[in-house]
């Protein structure tokens, strides 16, 4: 038996591609893969039509940046508030800029604490990290990252507040930031070295770890402005009144104005790999923005989840969502299906299961969206309506029409309101968390 590729086995390999090489050979050396096995049938299919339907919102741009997690959960957020100010829901929006500053800050100070809190810290080192959990590593390798979850956001509002988007507008770092992250990643790498260093000599670390933060504060400023502390906010209504709100904080802002209580709403996914069995809770280590909060989520079969999703949108409110986004994916036509690319067809590989997806991460949660609608027929959904945070340049209006079929292979989670909970999810809630180190969902 060879472990490698013997060069007689060629021979074999060339005579079956002759065997099977047909009309689609040619084509393919000349045209996307994608744009090739388009099935244009399924395309059709998906109408952008629903029956139940919350409407739109103004629509945002996460330009370069990952914080898709924070354009969501604002997005789901602004309807409540542009309602209560009676805004124009079409051009209201929530600056995403000055949860970003505060989201970096906190992710420099968690990373500081944790090297901090580490027993062993004087013997640390970068490249012998063999004795730490993946999520560490993973905090090590990527300590200025923009990616997250929902709870990222929740615990940003809840401490931070919000302010309406002409408050603190996007600077140009902040819609490319990365050169600025490989920048400031740079300097966080040579402050965990100088913590290092200060622990085996005894000096106090909390001292040191404040004038980095304070350093921090500085360099963020210079690059996405500074937060304002309180504001005055002069708009237009829904009556084309002049309105003018004076002296308000980003934290008076939330209270007055959004008549959403974040506390009220629980995470939920499918994760359906043996090692997290469904009814429990699971809680991720080293895996947030700001020190001593939590990111779990309880554990449910797909089809509880969707029964959940749609319960909320009955009840008028959109939901909070993450999936995998890209592999069943058209841009151009903003269909999201599981049979869009006949890959089967022209290739020969079939489709995975779930479960098998989840296990070798061939679908992981990449992205976070907003539902807004569905279209339901004989009782069950078939198509849903999506709000991305893409612009209008990548697909039509901002909004993508996903597949139930894609629904059930790549929707991860969802931010439910704890009403819709049934009482063996809400008793299954209840549950200590189980704590997890490895990556993934």
């Amino acid at each position: 038996m060879n472990k490698q590729i013997d060069i007689s086995e060629y021979v074999a390999f060339r005579e079956s591609y002759k065997k099977n090489k047909d009309k689609y050979s040619e084509k393919l050396k000349t045209q996307n893969i994608r744009e090739f096995c388009t099935n244009q049938d399924i395309l059709r299919e998906n109408e952008f039509k629903f029956n139940l339907d919350l409407g739109m919102n103004s629509i945002s741009n996460q330009y370069s940046t990952k914080l898709c997690w924070l354009y969501a959960t604002l997005n789901f957020l602004k309807t409540s508030i542009a309602e209560k100010l009676n805004a124009d829901k079409m051009t209201f929006s929530l600056s995403y800029s000055f949860l970003a500053f505060y989201d970096k800050l906190e992710k420099s100070n968690y990373l500081y604490q944790m090297i901090i809190d580490l027993p062993d810290a004087t013997d640390f080192h970068f490249c012998d990290s063999s004795n730490y959990d993946e999520s560490f590593i993973e905090l090590l390798k990527n300590p200025f990252r923009e990616n997250g979850s929902v709870y990222f956001a929740l615990h940003l509002i809840k401490k931070y507040g919000v302010v309406p988007f002409e408050v603190m507008p996007e600077t140009v770092t902040y819609k490319s930031p990365d050169d600025f992250i490989r920048v400031f990643s740079q300097k966080l790498r040579s402050d965990v070295y100088k913590l290092i260093e200060a622990k085996s000599a005894n000096l106090d670390q909390y001292e040191l770890k404040n004038r980095f933060l304070n350093e921090n504060y500085s360099i963020l400023a210079l690059v996405y402005g500074e937060p304002p502390t309180s504001f005055d906010y002069t708009y237009k209504n829904i009556f084309v009144e002049q309105i003018k709100v004076f002296d308000i904080t980003p934290v008076q802002f939330l209270d007055r104005f959004c008549t959403v209580n974040l506390d009220d709403y629980v995470l939920v996914a499918c994760n359906d790999i043996s090692s997290k069995p469904f009814y429990s809770v699971f809680e991720r280590n080293y895996y947030n923005n700001i020190y001593g909060e939590d990111f779990s989520y309880l554990n449910l079969p797909i089809g509880e989840v969707k029964d959940l999703v749609l319960k909320q949108l009955k009840s008028g409110e959109a939901v909070i969502f993450s999936s995998e986004n890209k592999k069943y994916r058209d841009i151009n036509s903003t269909v999201l299906d599981l049979r869009l690319f006949d890959y089967e067809k022209i290739f020969g590989i079939s489709d995975l299961t779930r479960r098998q997806a989840q296990e070798s991460m061939d679908i992981t949660s990449k992205h976070w969206l907003v539902f807004r609608g569905v279209q339901i027929e004989n009782g069950v959904p078939v198509r849903w309506k999506v709000e991305d945070s893409r612009g209008v340049s990548e697909n039509s209006n901002g909004y993508y029409v996903m597949n139930d079929n894609f629904f059930n292979h790549c929707v991860m989670f969802a931010f439910i309101s704890k009403k819709h909970l049934s009482k063996k999810q809400q008793n299954a809630f209840n549950q200590k968390p189980i704590k997890y180190n490895k990556l993934g969902l």
